[in-house]
């Protein structure tokens, strides 16, 4: 429990921090958003059109079940245009403050995880140990950013800088991890 919790404290640590570097002084996430042409226009229409915070598809996921609809979803139409998937928050965010401790509460449950799972590898160095925990982070890229990028359009670029960002965090935290599961090797 020793080693699980030390790696979960540390890897948590370094994915943090990576974070912070990646989002705050590598212009790479912010190259791969777009802005709107006008943002109050489009605020306006949302706070009218949007009557809680959620999660919203347009068109909209009753539209798309209808039966009588199912031919707008077949390869040979494909969807109708725009698709739009959008996040919605009308009431005020959490302070930043409780949204950073929330996010190392993640990274921290996160590296616990991987932690757990290494500290069962037998057999492997110290660099085939940080292999294994970056591998970790680029299947979790490909099973969390590609269904986005073939479902919903989400850009291949955004695609590409949101999975190397999780390789990149997962590979320092595999530093750590492959060090405090060293002992555990058979």
């Amino acid at each position: 429990m020793k080693t699980l919790l030390k790696g979960g404290i540390l890897g948590g640590l370094v994915l943090f921090a990576w974070g912070a570097i990646s989002w705050m002084y590598i212009p790479w996430h912010l190259k791969v958003f777009n802005d709107f042409e006008n943002e109050a226009a489009v605020t306006k229409v949302i706070t009218a059109q949007a009557p809680k915070s959620g999660v919203y598809m347009l068109p909209g996921v009753a539209e798309r079940h209808k039966k009588d609809d199912a031919a707008s979803m077949t390869a040979d139409t494909g969807m109708k245009a725009p698709l739009v998937m959008a996040t919605v928050r009308l009431e005020n965010s959490l302070p930043i403050k409780r949204l950073m401790i929330n996010e190392l509460i993640i990274q921290i449950l996160a590296a616990f995880l991987v932690t757990a799972l290494m500290a069962r590898v037998k057999g492997v160095g110290y660099m085939g140990r940080v292999a294994y925990v970056t591998l970790f982070g680029l299947a979790a890229g490909i099973v969390s950013y590609l269904p986005l990028w073939n479902w919903f359009g989400f850009s291949l670029a955004y695609t590409a800088v949101a999975i190397a960002d999780l390789v990149v965090g997962w590979y320092f935290a595999g530093f750590v991890i492959a060090r405090v599961t060293r002992d555990k090797m058979a």
